[in-house]
């Protein structure tokens, strides 16, 4: 597969993002501000990853900064620009580095939810960061529904009522 690449909607002339999702500054001349000029040659960007896992690239122009996200600036180039508002873009292989153009693709927020829980990158049940109770737990006190109370339950798991009673209904774990 050969890299292709195309200009950053903006930044047309200063930067370029590539079909693997590497971002690169271009030659250029411009204006030092001085009544010089300053040649810059071009490189390859770094593109840190942000606090949530996500490629960052930061775009200079005309004395300003503006922070691009690596995945929505290969969508746009090679996707077209967002259908609407209410769109985003999905991994296709819920791999949040992995910017190939052929990897992303515009779609809706329940779409991109859907996609996180069949890669397995939904951070459902143990994964949760928040989660207080193991898989086991969940399924332990699925079976006893009905021995004791949602009350007696919540107290010997330490977790509230509404919990319990989440789990009796499937909305928080699966017990199946």
């Amino acid at each position: 597969m050969t890299e292709e690449w195309r200009p950053i909607e903006g930044f047309e002339g200063y930067y370029s993002v590539s079909s693997i999702g590497r971002v690169r500054s271009e030659s250029r001349v411009v204006s030092d501000g001085r009544g010089g000029l300053r040649a810059y040659k071009s490189r390859y960007m770094k593109t840190p990853v942000d606090q949530d896992g996500y490629q960052k690239v930061t775009l200079c122009r005309d004395g300003g900064r503006k922070n691009g996200m690596v995945h929505k600036l290969v969508a746009h180039a090679f996707h077209g620009p967002r259908p609407s508002p209410g769109h985003e873009v999905c991994h296709g292989d819920g791999k949040r580095t992995n910017n190939a153009e052929g990897n992303l693709r515009w779609g809706t927020f329940k779409e991109n939810q859907a996609d996180r829980v069949q890669h397995g990158t939904d951070p459902a049940g143990e994964r949760n960061p928040s989660a207080r109770l193991t898989s086991a737990q969940a399924r332990l006190i699925g079976k006893l529904k009905g021995q004791f109370s949602t009350r007696e339950l919540a107290r010997m798991f330490a977790v509230s009522r509404h919990t319990i009673a989440g789990i009796f209904n499937s909305r928080k774990w699966a017990t199946a």
